[in-house]
């Protein structure tokens, strides 16, 4: 046999294991490293990827796209469709744009500032920080707020019936264009000025002294009564009024001593009226 040949047939062989050794590295190249691909993609089954995967164009999924890890967009994510995250936490590093309905089974924190175009609630909302509204405030229903409820705006508006449960403060005027029903009461530890007709149906009590700078009109269906009396023993009642000229005091009281009148409804005292002022 010619000792040529027999290398050459042995050449051919490691020429032959060599090319197999070099396709099997690069098919495990291909398969294990980076790859291009410049045509459409069809699996029948899950196509699983357990590295990074970057995707320079659009994403269609025709079907349910189930994520297990995190999902970044480095431009705009649209889903035209409906968005479940069934993660225990689900978080937006960015903005979240949403043109249609958001609905959450569970609480929605929002760490930072949120700008809402409008906001309908159906059901209770709670609010356990600040709120604070550059606009209306408007509730179909009940609005409760169990701590402060602050007003900085020039004015502040309320149309419909306000119910308050505790104080009011007010830095500046309230003004009521309607009724103002007080139904527990009014306390004024200052001065207090009624601009328009002040109308009561009860008592009124005044710790200090009433003044009024127009008119007191007193009337009722049966017998309008003028009480005047004093806590202190020993001490009645005093009308004082001007005369015509408003330059002289006039005084009308029943002293002790006053001598009493009979008539024929019963004993009484005539009213004298004498200069002076009650106090």
């Amino acid at each position: 046999m010619n000792k040529s040949n027999v290398l050459t047939k042995t050449q051919q062989y490691f020429a032959v294991i060599l090319a197999v050794v070099l396709s099997l590295l690069v098919v495990w190249g291909a398969v294990f490293g980076a790859t291009t691909i410049s045509s459409n993609v069809s699996t029948g089954g899950t196509l699983s990827v357990t590295g990074a995967s970057t995707l320079t164009g659009n994403v269609a999924a025709a079907g349910a796209l189930n994520l297990t890890g995190p999902l970044s967009a480095s431009s705009t994510l649209s889903v035209s469709g409906g968005l479940v995250a069934n993660g225990a936490s689900s978080t937006v590093s960015g903005t979240l744009g949403v043109n249609g309905a958001t609905d959450l089974n569970s609480t929605l924190n929002v760490d930072g500032l949120s700008t809402l175009a409008g906001y309908v609630s159906t059901a209770s909302s709670t609010v356990v920080g600040a709120l604070n509204l550059s606009g209306p405030l408007s509730a179909s229903s009940t609005l409760s707020v169990l701590g402060g409820a602050v007003f900085n705006a020039a004015s502040s508006t309320v149309s419909g019936a306000l119910r308050v449960n505790g104080p009011v403060n007010a830095s500046s005027t309230l003004q009521a264009t309607g009724l103002a029903s007080l139904n527990g009461g009014y306390v004024s530890t200052g001065s207090s000025t009624v601009a328009g007709p002040l109308k009561v149906t009860g008592m009124l009590n005044a710790s200090s002294s009433v003044s009024v700078t127009g008119n007191v009109a007193a009337s009722g269906s049966a017998t309008t009564t003028l009480k005047l009396a004093n806590t202190t023993a020993n001490v009645g009642g005093c009308i004082q009024i001007k005369n015509a000229s408003n330059t002289v005091t006039y005084r009308m009281y029943i002293a002790s001593d006053d001598p009493s009148t009979t008539t024929s409804r019963g004993t009484g005292f005539l009213a004298i009226w004498e200069q002076g002022s009650c106090e």
